[in-house]
């Protein structure tokens, strides 16, 4: 911050940065929204700039700001609200209604929906999750718990929401959730031991291609695909080979997501028994290695038996956002940059936030990282300012004093009368041009 300060301006910026802290920003970039109740998922709009997020109790579909972290509006709908997922064009939201067997098709742009009743297909009322996949369709589950039946059905909007049963009429009904890409859509099953199943989306019915039934697999009750899709995270750090289903690494529990980048991702971990309940850790794992490349705290509490439901990374490095009981919370960037100065550290965790340094180094171990530190090998940064601005200031006066003596003496030195002697030794300083002077610069007469 002082790397390029003139050294008077130096006590004015360290006096206001040690009361800022050197957490830039802190309360600005720390999100705590309540929602009114607990909330099950949320969707970004981008293009809009809105959050969805839809609260069960209250029936609804909250809409957030992106821009202020304010609500906006609430959709109320007929029953309890679930899974949520945005069709291709970003227009329409597709929200499973519990309760009702059926699924809100909303359009955006006014915020008008129809609803899609698929309740006999699905064989029980309480429809879970949702996903839409390119060829208009959307996929349905239902929770039917340990003693209920159910199954997974596809909705064909563009022949007039005609729906079926897919997964070669399975029984899957334990909180089933969804994840897709263009070829398969994978399916957990809350069912203890867990399940995962592969389907065909290629193939007339989509089939069950690959499956671990009540095997291996924990933490189902969330998936995450990577954007290769060649990995697939359910929240108990389990990390599956899409290629074959089964574990090829393993991370903290906790909920997963990537951006663009398939070779990373980030995962808002799960306290376990023990853990400061007012923070959540968020940690950026490397795919090649699987080992945490950085993670940040965020301020937002929960407990082993009360987890997060939703996370979401925002893109650009602009922050997180999770959904914590009744809470949407976060750290979210101002000008959407966690990371100002582009070295690996975010803004909030950086001891020097525009100025690169990866390394953090920190001679003095104080707030101040070496490049930035006007003082860095003093840990007390204000005092060694105040009688630093005092020896400049003395230093000023020296300064002034000898510029008086510099003009004196200039003065001194001037010959105003021409008369080849110094006006300092000139005792008639006012003599004629031309006449003959002796050394003391007066007048003589002159031979003829």
């Amino acid at each position: 911050m002082f790397k390029h300060t003139p050294k008077f301006l130096t006590l004015f910026f360290l006096t206001a940065t040690l009361l800022l802290s050197s957490n830039i920003s802190a309360q600005n970039l720390n999100l705590n929204l309540d929602l009114g109740g607990d909330a099950h998922e949320m969707v970004l709009d981008s293009n809009r700039q809105t959050l969805y997020i839809s609260v069960p109790a209250l029936h609804e579909v909250v809409l957030v700001s992106t821009v202020d972290y304010t609500i906006i509006d609430r959709l109320v709908l007929p029953s309890s609200t679930r899974g949520m997922d945005m069709s291709d064009d970003g227009d329409r939201l597709f929200v499973a209604l519990n309760d009702s067997g059926s699924v809100a098709n909303i359009d955006l742009n006014n915020m008008s929906f129809v609803t899609i009743d698929v309740s006999e297909e699905l064989g029980d009322a309480r429809a879970w999750d949702v996903e839409y996949v390119t060829g208009e369709r959307v996929f349905v589950s239902a929770n039917a718990g340990s003693s209920g039946f159910a199954y997974i059905v596809e909705i064909q909007l563009d022949i007039v929401n005609v729906a079926q049963r897919v997964a070669g009429g399975r029984i899957i009904r334990a909180a089933p959730t969804f994840d897709a890409d263009e070829d398969y859509l994978y399916v957990g099953e809350g069912f203890s031991p867990n399940s995962i199943y592969k389907l065909d989306l290629n193939l007339a019915g989509i089939p069950i291609v690959l499956e671990d039934v009540h095997g291996s697999i924990s933490g189902a009750d969330q998936l995450m695909l990577s954007p290769l899709g060649g990995r697939i995270h359910t929240t108990n750090g389990q990390v599956i080979d899409t290629a074959t289903i089964n574990q090829s690494a393993d991370v903290q529990p906790g909920l997963t997501d990537y951006l663009e980048n398939d070779t990373e991702f980030y995962v808002a971990e799960f306290n376990q028994a023990g853990d400061d309940e007012t923070v959540t850790v968020v940690a950026q794992y490397d795919t090649t290695t699987f080992l945490t490349a950085l993670s940040w705290d965020l301020q937002c509490p929960h407990s082993y038996n009360q987890r997060p439901t939703d996370f979401i990374a925002l893109s650009a490095n602009a922050g997180f956002l999770l959904l914590s009981q009744n809470m949407l919370c976060g750290l979210v960037a101002e000008g959407a940059a966690l990371d100002a100065d582009n070295d690996g550290i975010i803004d909030s965790s950086d001891n020097c936030p525009i100025d690169s340094n990866p390394d953090q180094e920190n001679i003095d171990n104080d707030e101040f990282g070496d490049v930035c530190d006007p003082y860095p090998n003093d840990a007390d940064n204000l005092t060694a300012c105040l009688f630093d601005v005092d020896d400049q200031s003395q230093t000023i006066l020296d300064l002034q004093a000898e510029n008086l003596l510099l003009k004196e003496e200039l003065a001194n030195l001037q010959d105003s009368d021409g008369d080849g002697v110094p006006d300092g030794e000139d005792l008639c300083p006012g003599t004629r041009p031309k006449r003959n002077v002796d050394e003391n610069g007066c007048s003589q007469q002159q031979n003829k």
